[in-house]
C-alpha cells in the first residue's frame, strides 16, 4: 500500500524533504544530496547504515575464550552467531561486524556495547563483555542469549477476528514494555533512534528485550560523555520505514525524547494496521511520506484511543507531538483499559445488527435479547463511562425500545417501556424524544380507552350485585305467588270479591312493598346500569299493568279477562328485558305466556296462572343467575 500524500516523482519526493529542511534551518542541499545518494545506491526502506558515525575511544580488548556456532541473525552492519563461555558453560550471543577491515562498524559495535552496558534494564538484553574475538580478531559483543523470535514474527494483521484481539492485547503488552525500556534509557540521557519491531526481540517466555543500540545518541546533562550527542547529526541513517522527520533532515536541534515517541507511535501503528508508517513505491517516496500527518487509513475496527494516540505520536512537527515517553505510556495504557470495552461494545453492536434486521416482525426472543443489550450497556456506563461508542450504543437500544412499545397494546408494557426510555431522556436526540412523547400520548390515549371500557363492561355485568337481586327476586316471587294462590282460591270459595279496587289496594301494596326492598339494597340492586334496567322496566311495567286494569275497568272488562291482559304485558317485559339487557330473563316471557293463554281459555285458573307463571320466572330467571354465566344483552 502506498501511503496517501506521497510525491509522485522522486523530485517532488526530494523538493518535500528540502522543503521541511528550510522550514527547520537545516541546510537543504546537504541533506538533499545525502537522499539522493542513498537512492541511488538501491537501499531500501529497511536500514541504512550508520556511515560517518564519531568513533568512540579506542580501548584494548581482550581475549574471550568462545567457541562460536552457527549463524543466529544478520542485520545491515553484522551477524550474531551463538556462542559457548567455556569457562562459565554457559551459551551466549555474540555480535560482530560482517567485514573486519570496516572501523566504522567496528566503532558501532562498540558504542553499542557501551550504551548496553549502560542502560541496564530487565526489557534491554544484558551486556556480559566486550572482547576479541579467536581467529580474525574482530571485536565481538557478548550478549545473553535470548532463545525467541524478532516480534516482527508475531504482528501479522489477523483481522478482527478473537484470535486478533487477543494477537493485539499480546502486541500491546509487548508495546508497554518496550516503553518502560526506552523510558528507562531516556533516565539515563540516551536516546535508542531505530525502535522496529526487527530491533524487538519477543522470548520463549514472553520476555521481551530492545536490540540494537548502535544508532543512539545522548541529549540532556545526564548523556554519558563518551556517547555522540543528538544536535552533533549530521547523517541520514536509520530505518527508512520508521525514522522520524528530524532525523531525515539531520535536524539535530530538534532530535530528542520526541523522536523515540515517534518511533514508539511508528510501533504502534504497525500493530493497528500491519505495515509500517512510511510506505512509497521507491526510498524516496517513503522519506517524503515521513513528512505527511495522515499516516491512514486505519482499520474499522482499531480500537479509537489507540488509533488517536498513534495520530498525535506521529505528528511530522516535533512540538505538536507527545512530549515524552511517560505520557505516550500512561495514554498506552488508558487506551489498553478500554479495550474490555471495546469488546463488549462489538458484542453489543452485533446483538443490535441482529435486532434491528428484523425489523418487520419481533422474535420470541426479541424481548430477552434486548434487555442483554440494555444491561450490557449499563455495564459499560459503570465501567466506561466515557467510551465514544457509548452515546450511540444507547440511542440504538432507545429505539429498539420504543418500537417495541409502539407496537405493544398492553398499557402496562408501554409504562414499562416509557420508564426505560425515560432514563437517558436528557440525552436523547430530537427524532427520538418525539417518538418517546408519541408513545406517551398513545398511552394516555389508551388508558382513557380501557378506563370507558371497563366502566362499559361493569355497567353491563349482571354477575354485579347478582346475590342481592336473588335474593330479592325469589322473596318477591314466592310472595307473588302465595297471595295469588290465595286470591284465586278465594275467588271460588267466596271468601271475597277480588275486583278492581282490591287489585288497586293490592297494586299500592306490592308497589310499596318492592319500592322498600329496592330502597333497602340500593347499593347492590341498583349499582350499575344491568341493574336499574332490570328494577326499573319492572317498576315501569307495573305502573302499565295499573294504566290497564284502570282501562279495563272504566269500560268495563272483565276481572279474569284483565288479569290475563297483563300475563300479556309481563310477557312483553321479559322479551323486552330479554332484548335490551339479559337473554337469561326469556324465561318469563315464555312463563307468562303460557299464563296468558290459560288465562283466556280458563279464566277462573287466572289467579293460578299468574302466581305460578310469576314463581316459575323467578326460579327459572334466578337459576341462571346463580350460575354466574353472563349472557351479553
Amino acid at each position: 500500500m502506498t501511503t496517501a500524500h506521497a510525491p509522485a516523482t522522486a523530485a517532488s519526493a526530494l523538493e518535500t524533504v528540502a522543503a521541511a529542511c528550510r522550514a527547520r534551518g537545516v541546510d537543504a542541499g546537504r541533506v538533499v544530496t545525502q537522499l539522493a545518494t542513498l537512492a541511488a545506491s538501491g537501499r531500501n526502506e529497511r536500514g541504512v547504515a550508520a556511515r560517518g558515525l564519531p568513533h568512540a575511544a579506542s580501548e584494548t580488548l581482550y581475549d574471550e575464550v568462545l567457541a562460536l556456532h552457527g549463524v543466529l541473525g544478520s542485520g545491515g552492519m553484522g551477524e550474531v552467531l551463538e556462542g559457548e563461555q567455556s569457562g562459565l558453560r554457559r551459551l551466549v550471543a555474540v555480535k560482530r561486524p560482517r567485514d573486519a577491515e570496516d572501523v566504522d562498524v567496528e566503532a558501532a559495535l562498540r558504542k553499542e556495547a557501551w550504551v548496553g552496558a549502560h542502560v541496564e534494564h530487565p526489557n534491554v538484553v544484558p551486556v556480559h563483555a566486550l572482547v576479541r574475538l579467536p581467529g580474525d580478531g574482530r571485536p565481538g559483543l557478548v550478549m545473553q542469549r535470548v532463545s525467541g523470535r524478532p516480534w516482527t514474527a508475531s504482528l501479522s494483521l489477523d483481522g478482527p477476528t478473537e484470535h486478533g484481539r487477543v494477537r493485539l492485547e499480546r502486541a500491546l503488552d509487548v508495546l508497554v514494555r518496550v516503553c518502560n525500556a526506552v523510558a528507562f534509557a531516556h533516565a539515563r540521557g540516551v536516546l535508542h533512534l531505530d525502535l522496529k519491531p526487527d530491533n524487538v526481540m519477543v522470548g520463549d517466555a514472553d520476555e521481551v528485550y530492545v536490540l540494537d543500540w548502535g544508532l543512539a545518541v545522548g541529549f540532556g546533562p545526564d548523556a554519558p560523555a563518551w556517547l555522540p550527542r543528538a544536535d552533533a547529526i549530521d547523517r541520514v541513517v536509520g530505518t527508512p520505514a520508521y525514522m522520524p522527520p528530524e532525523r531525515i533532515t539531520c535536524d539535530g536541534a530538534h532530535v530528542g525524547p520526541r523522536s523515540d515517541v515517534y518511533l514508539l507511535g511508528g510501533l504502534l501503528h504497525h500493530i493497528l494496521t500491519g505495515e509500517p508508517p512510511h510506505r512509497g513505491e521507491d526510498l524516496l517516496h517513503v522519506f517524503a511520506s515521513a513528512f505527511a500527518d495522515d499516516k491512514g487509513p486505519y482499520p474499522s475496527d482499531a480500537p479509537p484511543a489507540l488509533v488517536s494516540l498513534a495520530i498525535d505520536a506521529l505528528r511530522s512537527d516535533p512540538s505538536s507531538r507527545i512530549g515524552d515517553v511517560a505520557t505516550f505510556r500512561a495514554r498506552l495504557d488508558a487506551a489498553i483499559r478500554t479495550l474490555p470495552g471495546d469488546r463488549m461494545v462489538v458484542a453489543v453492536e452485533a446483538r443490535i445488527d441482529v435486532l434491528e434486521g428484523d425489523a418487520e416482525r419481533d422474535t420470541p426472543f426479541f424481548e430477552a435479547e434486548l434487555a442483554e443489550c440494555e444491561i450490557a450497556i449499563a455495564e459499560l456506563r459503570r465501567t466506561h463511562a466515557t467510551h465514544p461508542r457509548l452515546p450511540s450504543l444507547t440511542e440504538r437500544t432507545v429505539a429498539l425500545r420504543l418500537r417495541a412499545g409502539e407496537r405493544d397494546e398492553d398499557p402496562a408494557g408501554i409504562e414499562r417501556t416509557l420508564a426505560r426510555v425515560d432514563v437517558h431522556l436528557t440525552t436523547l436526540p430530537p427524532t427520538l424524544r418525539a417518538r418517546r412523547d408519541a408513545l406517551a400520548d398513545r398511552l394516555e390515549a389508551r388508558v382513557a380507552e380501557l378506563r370507558a371500557l371497563e366502566e362499559l363492561s361493569f355497567q353491563l355485568d349482571a354477575g354485579i350485585g347478582a346475590r342481592e337481586r336473588i335474593v330479592t327476586w325469589r322473596i318477591l316471587g314466592a310472595a307473588w305467588c302465595l297471595c295469588c294462590l290465595v286470591f284465586g282460591a278465594a275467588g271460588r270459595h267466596g271468601w271475597f270479591t277480588v275486583d278492581y279496587g282490591f287489585l288497586f289496594r293490592e297494586s299500592v301494596a306490592i308497589a310499596l312493598v318492592i319500592g322498600v326492598a329496592f330502597a333497602a339494597l340500593r347499593q347492590t340492586v341498583l349499582r350499575n346500569k344491568v341493574n336499574r334496567r332490570l328494577a326499573f322496566g319492572l317498576a315501569g311495567c307495573a305502573v302499565i299493568v295499573e294504566l290497564l286494569l284502570l282501562l279495563c275497568a272504566v269500560h268495563g272488562v272483565p276481572v279474569a279477562t284483565a288479569l290475563g291482559l297483563t300475563c300479556l304485558m309481563y310477557t312483553y317485559y321479559f322479551l323486552s328485558m330479554a332484548i335490551a339487557v339479559d337473554r337469561r330473563v326469556v324465561p318469563g316471557a315464555v312463563c307468562f305466556a303460557v299464563a296468558a293463554v290459560v288465562a283466556f281459555l280458563a279464566p277462573g285458573w287466572v289467579h293460578e296462572a299468574l302466581g305460578v307463571a310469576g314463581l316459575s320466572t323467578v326460579l327459572a330467571v334466578t337459576s341462571r343467575w346463580a350460575r354466574g354465566t353472563r349472557v351479553p344483552a
